[in-house]
């Protein structure tokens, strides 16, 4: 990251690619609050620049890939897609993610890649304090903004679905791949197991729960699988929806007035429920579940339904429903690993040691505190029959052996 600061962006300055100017200076910065980091390396630093009217500071955010994942190199080529061909075409605003100045892929020289962004922090954006369990403000500003997102997946496909197909076959050379990651299979169900059985400890052993513990042996597998793009509900995704990935804008009475996306590294062509699911699970505790689940899931759908013209026909409110009730385990299957990671500041990536030693963190990850918001999620998915009708679906999809 050092030759990035102090050789690469001056000799970018010099190239024109920040504008007719001329490099005066580069400024690191310290950014405390940039949450969880588990795939990229972030640096900060202000890029003094001068032109013919003056000084001008350009604050940017440069992403380079962290030492010790050496399967990351597919995600930095599936964001450099996202940010110059897949957003701009879908014609998602330019408002709503960071702008991009500068993409440097290289496929001999992975540890070269690098990704300079503008820093909206300095257009008043911030990421909020509290990383895991959100207000109902902050998740109906998210899922605003994520229906709107999803509309134009909508819209491209009923307005030119040629070039909607063109996008999402460059998406399949750099999505998300199961068994790249199948290696972590075994401390994965670990994660998942420790909600069931917590759960299980409150109301005795379960059919149900067993039924479903054994469809989850394959997680990585199965994650392929339930994301996979079905009409009438495929959706170009951004892959990783979670507060990690966003920063908000707030009024002057301390409300979040507008959201922004960033980090699309592993976005996929996938389904609606993807995203819904992980996010819900991921920032509701069971207070707020139980008073606004409902309410979440009709404010996404009818922001996606505000967004797309009524020329356009979306499916059924309860057809929607039907859809994502029975795959709502993805986001358990997701939020099972990284929810507890986040709760516990202290964890870092984790998939480099020894087996045993994975498997023991995925089981006591964030303490009790962590075992307790997983055994929460199992509880809710119970409650609402979802794992009865994940189960269901398993079967008609012939997924269980």
């Amino acid at each position: 990251m050092e030759k990035v600061l102090s050789s690469v962006i001056p000799s970018l300055v010099k190239k024109g690619i920040f504008g007719d100017v001329e490099f005066k200076d580069l400024k690191s910065e310290n950014d405390k609050d940039i949450g969880a980091q588990f795939a990229s390396t972030l640096a900060f630093a202000n890029l003094i620049v001068k032109s013919n009217s003056g000084e001008e500071i350009l604050p940017l955010v440069i992403k380079a890939p962290m030492p010790e994942r050496k399967d990351n190199h597919v995600q930095f080529l599936m964001e450099s897609l996202m940010y110059k061909e897949v957003l701009p075409t879908l014609g998602f605003d330019q408002v709503c993610y960071p702008k991009i100045h500068y993409n440097c892929i290289s496929l001999e020289n992975p540890e070269e890649n690098i990704l300079i962004f503008e820093n909206v922090k300095y257009k008043h954006y911030c990421n909020t304090k509290i990383r895991t369990f959100l207000d109902f403000d902050h998740i109906s500003l998210a899922l605003k903004t994520l229906a709107r997102f999803h509309s134009l997946s909508f819209i491209l496909k009923h307005d030119n679905l040629e070039k909607f197909l063109e996008l999402t076959e460059k998406m399949k050379k750099y999505c998300f791949d199961p068994e790249t990651y199948s290696v972590y299979n075994i401390p994965l169900y670990a994660a998942i197991e420790r909600g069931f059985r917590g759960f299980e400890k409150e109301i005795g052993p379960n059919e149900t729960l067993e039924d479903a513990l054994r469809a989850l042996k394959n997680p990585t597998l199965l994650r392929g699988k339930l994301s996979l793009p079905e009409e009438p509900f495929d959706v170009i995704c951004h892959g990783d929806f979670c507060n990690n990935n966003l920063m908000y804008k707030y009024n002057e009475k301390g409300s979040p007035s507008k959201c922004i996306l960033y980090d699309f590294q592993l976005s996929i062509y996938g389904n609606i429920a993807v995203e819904l699911a992980f996010f819900l699970y991921m920032h509701t505790n069971s207070e707020c579940r139980e008073k606004y689940w409902d309410s979440f899931l009709r404010i996404y759908w009818d922001s996606l339904k505000e967004s797309v013209p009524n020329h356009i026909e979306l499916p059924k409110y309860e057809d929607f429903l039907e859809y994502f009730e029975a795959r709502a385990m993805l986001g358990y299957l997701i939020s099972s690993f990284f929810l507890p990671m986040v709760m516990d500041p202290d964890v870092q990536f984790w998939g480099n040691l020894p087996l045993e030693e994975q498997i023991a963190l995925m089981k006591t990850i964030a303490g009790n505190e962590g075992e307790k918001a997983l055994v929460d999620v199992v509880s809710h998915m119970y409650k609402k029959k979802y794992i009865h009708k994940f189960l269901n679906y398993m079967k008609t999809k012939k997924y269980l052996v």
